[in-house]
């Protein structure tokens, strides 16, 4: 019984804790885009177009709402090329 008494109290006084920014790359930093439609693959380059972060969709509608997102977060002067990602295969 004592038990459930302080484990509630424990959770009565408990506070969400401060939020943990997680240090990411800064969206400044990617140059090149390459969007492959066929596989629905969108993958973000810094300073080479080889490697790069990869993003794959399960549809259409959300690739598409990724791609315009990215075009209002990304410079006005990143590269976009369109074609088949290597290894993109499923």
């Amino acid at each position: 019984m004592f038990i459930l008494v302080g484990t509630g109290g424990a959770l009565m006084s408990w506070q969400r804790p401060d939020p943990r920014h997680h240090p990411g790359l800064p969206w400044d930093e990617f140059n090149f885009v390459t969007v492959d439609r066929k596989y629905r693959i969108i993958v973000h380059h810094c300073t080479d177009v080889t490697p790069g972060f990869e993003v794959r969709f399960p549809d259409n509608d959300l690739f598409e709402q990724y791609l315009a997102f990215l075009r209002t977060v990304l410079k006005p002067t990143v590269t976009y090329t369109e074609k088949v990602w290597p290894g993109s295969y499923q």
